[in-house]
């Protein structure tokens, strides 16, 4: 079988997402009985096909800074959208997989949707809505959001399949129009081989944090369960935080630490 897959939503030069990790694991596995073909950031694809070893690849061509202040992500996106249609509309397979719905993903495989007896895609989350969601800027909630409304209503319309991480967002799916037989909960994915090598820290720690370091993922609460508990314990704790830091928010955590710490 041939099956192209969309990773145009990579930021940075390394994989560091769980999405976009899943998405790695997974083509691992299928590229050793079927023919495969990559569409990704020109950044990322030195670090996705090191780690996919041997495998015909098209990351897109045209080079793009990742993010910075003169690109924001939502535009980075629509950038990345056009170079995406343009390799892909080169590409004729079996099935075309989007390793998850974002609008650098999802508008190319509309537009390209002929070209692919099949289309399967990953929806990991469903946004909230930008007053429940928490983000450095409120704007940025609101594309965000907007965004995965858009790309949902293209994946319902050309998605033969999506694959999803749990029994919440299946639900939430079915409440926006999608059908039921269509969606597969397949779960994250877990490296237990990996898990098994690992050497156990010979340091104990009070709270960990795993995750990527960026504000939707919590990790600023980290900060305010800390401030609680020393309230009921006066001897120190010991916080790791564990994780990729592709938006430079790591500096601003550690110095919400320092200015907590500075308030005893």
């Amino acid at each position: 079988m041939k099956i192209v897959v969309l990773m145009s939503q990579m930021i940075g030069n390394h994989v560091s997402s769980g999405g976009d990790r899943q998405a790695v694991e997974v083509v691992k596995r299928w590229k050793e009985s079927n023919e495969i073909t990559v569409i990704c950031p020109e950044a990322a694809s030195t670090d996705i096909f090191m780690e996919l070893g041997e495998l015909w690849s098209n990351p897109v061509v045209w080079p793009l800074p990742n993010r910075g202040a003169f690109l924001p992500i939502p535009l980075l996106y629509l950038l990345r959208a056009i170079q995406t249609w343009w390799a892909l509309r080169r590409e004729h397979a079996d099935t075309l997989v989007l390793s998850g719905d974002f609008i650098c993903n999802t508008m190319p495989a509309f537009l390209c949707r002929r070209n692919f007896l099949s289309i399967a895609a990953n929806v990991y989350h469903l946004n909230a809505p930008p007053h429940r969601r928490k983000a450095n800027r409120a704007w940025a909630s609101l594309l965000s959001f907007l965004a995965q409304r858009f790309s949902l209503w293209i994946l319902r319309r050309v998605a033969d399949r999506i694959m999803l991480l749990n029994i919440e967002t299946r639900d939430g799916l079915i409440r926006l129009g999608f059908k039921e037989s269509r969606l597969s909960i397949t779960g994250g994915g877990i490296d237990m081989e990996a898990i098994e090598k690992a050497s156990p820290s010979p340091e104990v720690y009070d709270l960990v944090f795993v995750g990527r370091i960026n504000p939707t993922k919590g990790v600023m609460d980290l900060v305010d369960i800390c401030r609680y508990l020393l309230e009921y314990r006066k001897a120190p704790l010991r916080v790791a935080i564990i994780g990729e830091d592709n938006t430079k928010y790591a500096a601003e955590v550690k110095q919400a630490f320092i200015d907590m710490m500075a308030e005893k």
